[in-house]
């Protein structure tokens, strides 16, 4: 019997990836859907599908019914006019509204990775200790949570162990952290993306084409009126991020 990742219960309940009221909210009922995965050597993908049939039983029905709901009805009332296939002018109130409560989006961004991941075609990009950690209220340190708003329009996900990285004077390079810790993702509701990611004894650099750079939700969060987030899509928000080693790391 397929084991609860969160509790260790027995699993077994169907459990929505993407909710079905975001499915509902993003009016994407009827969107074809790629989940992409990227290692060192390119990203693969699986054929489009559509979202209300992208879903696991990895869960038991006590956790999907209950801290994992509670999780989506925050979401749901905090930032789900944002997923709405139109931009409300107000996103940035909503935004410094939401971060009042960080750590519920951290909580939310990481449950929905883990998730992504047990439906995963290749192998695990989360370590099993997040999510039981995260069954126990706690988020794993050195986690970041960032979002930013894609001009183009689009519904999606990647996931990955690596991250584009600087050592010092060499050229930049895709590389995976030998930690075993590390882990990127990066998940798209229309104009919406969320990125999480963790790298221990990184620091986060970007490539601020046109000044532009995600704003940073979690563990410290910003203003988003002192950010411009804006990116064309979801590929240049994910190149915008590289990491550099500390000294003596």
């Amino acid at each position: 019997m397929k084991l609860c990742v969160f509790c260790g219960n027995p699993g077994g309940n169907l459990e929505h990836i993407i909710a079905q009221w975001l499915i509902q909210r993003m009016g994407a009922v009827d969107y074809p859907v790629v989940v992409a995965h990227r290692k060192e050597d390119g990203i693969k993908s699986r054929p489009p599908h559509l979202l209300n049939t992208y879903t696991t039983r990895s869960v038991c029905a006590s956790c999907n019914n209950g801290w994992m709901s509670d999780l989506e009805s925050w979401f749901k009332t905090k930032l789900g006019m944002l997923v709405e296939p139109t931009w409300p002018k107000l996103a940035n109130e909503i935004i410094r509204s939401a971060l009042y409560e960080k750590e519920m989006l951290a909580q939310w961004a990481l449950k929905t990775v883990i998730m992504m991941d047990a439906n995963s075609m290749m192998e695990a990009v989360t370590a099993p200790e997040l999510a039981t950690a995260l069954y126990a209220g706690h988020l794993p340190p050195e986690m970041i949570v960032e979002i930013g708003f894609m001009h183009e329009k689009a519904v999606g996900g990647l996931l990955s162990h690596g991250f584009w990285m600087r050592n010092g004077a060499s050229p930049v390079s895709w590389q995976k952290h030998k930690s075993g810790q590390s882990f990127k993702a990066v998940i798209q509701m229309n104009h919406l993306a969320v990125r999480v990611f963790r790298a221990p004894n990184t620091h986060a650099s970007y490539l601020a084409t046109n000044a532009r750079l995600p704003l940073r939700c979690y563990p410290a969060s910003q203003d988003p009126n002192t950010v411009d987030f804006r990116f064309h899509d979801i590929m240049e928000f994910d190149r915008n991020l590289e990491l550099e080693t500390w000294l003596g790391a």
